[in-house]
């Protein structure tokens, strides 16, 4: 539109001048507008693309496709040469278009806008030459009225097939950039193979799994924390810890399954099984303590965990139509939540069931008999750290008979 606006005003503005201020007569000044209008459009549409669509760098094409242009860009100056320069030309015009079809297509605008330049430059050469399809038999002013009408039909043609798909291509690559956005937040929200069944549409996503080990972990003395804290404070407190916790359940390979409050809950041998899930859980656990006492609260002292572990079978599934959650349920879930209530401050308090899995390479203090809320008194066991030669750190001595607080 502004390259026929801007070649009528040309042309317009050029009649003026040739008639008010060379005398040129107003006979005929229709047919000579329209000649010169056709030529400024005929020049806006071979050039300015081109210019436009001009890059300061060459495309990242790999090599089949390099080696595809190059047969493209062969066929085209042989065509142009057939159709346009040879001393004996194929009467063919419309022959170069599917070459421009083959560049919108496979190589982008430029390339077709290269096609509309090299085709104008190729036709128009051969007129002035007395070669081409419109040399023959015409003459004239039809001649170049001819090849204007031929160099806009083309150029229109190409350009507006490689705008048309231009623009596809550019809304399939948003929506791909949509799709990956929304499943970048679904594997934030589900585990990558659970992620992947709902994807394909199962009603119910339930798993019973036979060996797992829950840990609960507890920031202590939270609520008076929180109340010395702004609540912008607070939560970026929280997000920075529990931002390192992530980052360590993704190093041991385990599954985080939610935070509540200042509660944060991790689970191994899930979505997928592994056999030592009960020793990704306590190096997490030996992590997490590290991390945690580099965060100091409100009278600079470092921050506490208390945490609990628990070894058995558990259920695992998505429930929900919205927020939907990928959650875990059972008795091995319940049991890992009171060792963690029932803990000491400080402390990784485990059931027997994994220390079963673990003593062998990791130091404990047998805690003794502890009254468990819902369960009756409990064998349960401290972890100190991994197995060394050196005595392990011992925990401030508790009776074998004791009831948590």
């Amino acid at each position: 539109m502004a390259g026929a606006f801007g070649s009528a005003v040309s042309a317009t503005v050029g009649l003026l001048n040739l008639h008010y201020a060379f005398g040129v007569p107003w006979l005929g000044s229709e047919r000579l507008w329209l000649e010169w209008w056709i030529g400024n459009a005929t020049g806006i549409l071979t050039l300015t693309p081109l210019l436009l669509m001009l890059q300061p760098r060459w495309p990242h094409w790999p090599l089949r496709q390099w080696l595809e242009g190059l047969l493209w860009l062969g066929l085209l100056l042989v065509v142009s040469w057939l159709v346009f320069i040879s001393p004996t030309p194929l009467l063919l015009a419309y022959l170069p278009f599917p070459l421009a079809i083959w560049a919108a297509f496979r190589f982008g605008r430029a390339s077709v806008a290269l096609t509309v330049l090299v085709i104008t430059s190729a036709a128009t050469w051969g007129l002035l030459n007395g070669r081409g399809p419109f040399a023959n038999g015409l003459g004239g002013d039809a001649s170049f009225i001819s090849l204007q009408a031929y160099i806009c039909t083309f150029a229109l043609t190409s350009l507006t097939l490689a705008a048309v798909v231009a623009e596809r291509e550019a809304i399939a690559e948003s929506l791909s950039q949509e799709k990956e956005k929304s499943e970048r937040l679904l594997l934030n929200v589900l585990p990558a193979p659970v992620a992947e069944r709902l994807k394909q549409g199962p009603a119910t996503i339930a798993d019973n799994f036979s060996e797992t080990t829950v840990l609960f972990a507890d920031i202590v003395d939270f609520t008076r924390l929180s109340e010395r804290l702004s609540p912008t404070e607070l939560v970026i407190l929280l997000n920075d810890i529990f931002s390192e916790f992530d980052s360590l359940a993704d190093c041991h390979g385990l599954e985080k399954i939610k935070t509540i409050g200042d509660a944060y809950m991790v689970v191994g041998g899930l979505p997928e099984p592994r056999p030592d899930h009960a020793r990704a859980v306590a190096e997490m656990a030996l992590d997490m303590q590290a991390v945690i006492a580099q965060f100091t609260d409100s009278e600079q002292q470092p921050l506490r965990l208390r945490l609990g572990m628990h070894s058995g079978p558990a259920i695992a599934g998505v429930i929900g139509r919205r927020k939907f959650i990928y959650d875990l349920w059972g008795d091995t879930v319940n049991t890992a939540s009171r060792m963690e209530s029932h803990g000491l401050v400080g402390a990784i308090q485990a059931t027997h069931a994994s220390y079963k899995h673990l003593y062998r390479d990791y130091d404990w203090q047998r805690r003794g008999l502890v009254r468990i809320k819902g369960k009756g008194y409990m064998q349960t066991y401290l972890l100190l750290g991994r197995k060394s030669l050196s005595p392990p750190p011992r925990l401030p001595k508790t009776s074998s008979l004791s009831v948590a607080p």
